[in-house]
């Protein structure tokens, strides 16, 4: 395997000194500081851009010049094989955009990634990418990241929620998973978004409308955990599978959800539980909950499909859980 170097900015918060130590290339980022042209770490300290930041200084941000970027690359290729370039999110700068348009004259010789993330996670998917380099993995490896996380939204009068999990391989959307609650409507909207969303680019979903105001929000709240680093996972060999997002349903697919009523005048009624529609719930002599019996919708319907009768199949979907066999009384949680 070839020698593999690895290139990002001073946005992950690696130094220059540090860089040096660790083998890793840092770009400076760029400052105009009242139209003075400054570079990160470079001809400007920490602390004296907190400096300037404190006296209210007109300052502006910028990316690498094309030029330096083409330097660097080239001054390195000279003595490695391929080079990992690890930019700043593309959400929040162009220049990963820009390093990624260079890169294609380089038949692949250079890899960007945009695994949008920036400051201590951008740092530590630079790490990240050092460690794989010296385990012998080639630039294209490396760059196949995989981001898999989730976000909860809701929509502006909070009558509906919904959570949105995205498997994302490459800086693609390759797996969706919508869980609505609350809001028939939303349903319909989350068919058009598990249509819609995979394929597009985080920043492409993320500027897209999902119709719902839920599942919009649910998309703003997980690109943020993207950009901030928290996902399930960051460099994995090969990534998540697809189809990793349908865990979460577990067997039967269906989404976890509870439904739970209560009045001062009955006190709680558990109306549908992880484990399925809850048909009965067990009392003690003081009222008090102590179980419930429940049917798995989606093992009777499973049944059905198999052949078996309805009333087979909602025996054999039965279960229960706690003292149920200990009640004083069992009630039916919509009727009483």
């Amino acid at each position: 395997m070839g020698k593999i170097a690895i290139v990002t900015d001073s946005n992950s918060g690696i130094t220059q000194k540090e860089g040096k130590e660790l083998g890793i290339s840092v770009i400076p980022m760029p400052f105009y500081i009242n139209e003075e042209l400054y570079f990160e770490d470079i001809t400007l300290t920490q602390d004296e851009f907190y400096q300037k930041l404190n006296e209210d200084e007109d300052i502006k941000t910028s990316q690498p010049a094309p030029g330096d970027v083409l330097d660097l690359w080239e001054k390195l290729l000279e003595d490695h094989d391929e080079i990992v370039h690890i930019a700043m999110s593309s959400g929040l700068s162009s220049s990963c955009a820009t390093a990624a348009m260079l890169a294609d004259d380089y038949d692949g010789k250079v890899q960007v990634v945009d695994n949008q993330r920036i400051s201590v996670t951008q740092r530590q998917s630079v790490l990240d990418a050092a460690k794989l380099a010296e385990e012998g993995k080639s630039a294209k490896e490396i760059k196949d990241i995989s981001g898999f996380t989730h976000g909860v939204g809701w929509c502006a009068p909070q009558q509906g929620a919904c959570k949105l999990t995205l498997n994302v391989k490459d800086g693609i959307i390759q797996e969706a998973l919508v869980e609505t609650l609350g809001c028939s409507g939303m349903t319909h909207s989350a068919a058009m978004a598990s249509e819609i969303l995979p394929g597009k680019t985080i920043l492409e979903a993320l500027n897209t409308d999902l119709v719902c105001d839920a599942i919009n929000t649910a998309m703003r709240e997980l690109f943020l955990q993207i950009v901030y680093g928290r996902t399930q996972s960051a460099f994995s060999e090969n990534g998540l599978a697809v189809g990793a997002g349908l865990e979460d349903l577990g067997k039967g697919l269906r989404s976890q959800v509870g439904t739970m009523y209560g009045t001062l005048a009955k006190g709680p009624r558990y109306l549908e539980m992880a484990e399925g529609y809850v048909t009965g719930i067990a009392l003690d002599d003081h009222d008090e909950i102590i179980g419930y019996q429940f049917v798995n919708l989606g093992k009777f319907t499973d049944f059905i499909k198999a052949g078996d009768t309805p009333n087979d199949a909602w025996e054999k979907a039965k279960g229960q859980y706690g003292r149920v066999d200990d009640a004083a009384k069992i009630i039916d949680p919509r009727k009483e």
